[in-house]
């Protein structure tokens, strides 16, 4: 869901009204996104600021030009008995992989609980996807995991306790990223790209005092899904409405926690100057335009 103002764009016709036909092309992990940037087999790409971070690591000039996210969509969901933060201590942890956004947000969950893996002995340990990790929690195999909205409710219904990672504060900034030759070389297309999707982020928000809009963006991304379960979906958008920018800032403050968690894996990440990755030049002329102030009057 966290794809949502992408496809609101495309599927409602949002492109269309700023001069632009987007071509959707999906693929299945950021790297591969990154590597189709560079051979020029798409555009744009919708993708994390991390990722693009580990690919300026590797020698792309890659950056990243605005948001549609900058919060973690996700929760800690823990054992029944584990309430408190402090009980995380000597606790277990899955995620996907070392050094991935679930990782990078248990890592920040943890700072926001005054925790250190080292000094408080939480184990990190790697269980794979979603599902498989979600099963072992529920096979007691480990104490707690960052999981989607959608499965933390699941869990929850079963009496699990759970923190939710975005009202926390968590970083996990989400948006559009380009080559610089490609954003600077088509400069209209690049603005008339983030009008679209700054649109789609309107028409999500539109869904708090819109019934009709609420339903009609969680059928958009439902049937983007192939899924016919649309209240995990609501569910996801209710939860992260307020939190999207409309305006698609991304904070240095949020950017630079980011960066750090990727440092202790990549350190050659943190010699990375954010100022270069971060391209927020077109958002800014759309922002002193006035663009993004009419939207939101809308």
């Amino acid at each position: 869901p966290g794809v949502a103002a992408v496809w609101l764009a495309v599927d409602l016709g949002l492109d269309r009204q700023y001069g632009l036909q987007i071509d959707l092309r999906q693929t299945r992990s950021a790297a591969l996104s990154q590597a189709a940037l560079l051979s020029g087999e798409i555009d744009y790409a919708w993708t994390g600021l991390g990722p693009t971070l580990g690919a300026r690591s590797g020698g792309s000039p890659v950056v990243f030009l605005g948001a549609t996210d900058t919060r973690a969509a996700s929760e800690l969901v823990t054992q029944p008995a584990i309430t408190a933060p402090e009980q995380l201590r000597g606790a277990t942890i899955g995620v996907h992989s070392l050094g991935g956004p679930p990782h990078l947000r248990t890592l920040s969950a943890l700072k926001r609980f005054g925790l250190n893996p080292d000094r408080d002995r939480v184990t990190i340990l790697v269980t794979g996807d979603e599902p498989t990790t979600a099963a072992a929690l529920q096979e007691g195999a480990i104490d707690a995991a960052p999981l989607s909205y959608a499965s933390a409710l699941r869990l929850k219904e079963q009496g699990y306790h759970s923190w939710d990672l975005g009202a926390l504060g968590v970083p996990d900034i989400l948006g559009i990223v380009s080559l610089p030759a490609t954003a600077h070389g088509q400069p209209e297309a690049t603005l008339r790209l983030l009008r679209a999707v700054a649109a789609g982020q309107a028409y999500l928000k539109a869904g708090a005092t819109d019934p009709a809009a609420r339903e009609r963006a969680a059928a958009v991304v439902a049937q983007r899904m192939r899924t016919s379960e649309v209240e995990p979906i609501l569910r996801h958008l209710d939860q992260t409405r307020e939190r999207i920018p409309l305006d698609l800032w991304v904070d240095l403050d949020d950017a630079r926690e980011l960066q750090a968690s990727m440092g202790g894996f990549e350190p050659a990440i943190l010699q990375i100057p954010l100022e270069d990755v971060l391209d927020l030049s077109f958002r800014d002329q759309l922002a002193a335009e006035g663009f993004f102030a009419r939207l939101g009057a809308r």
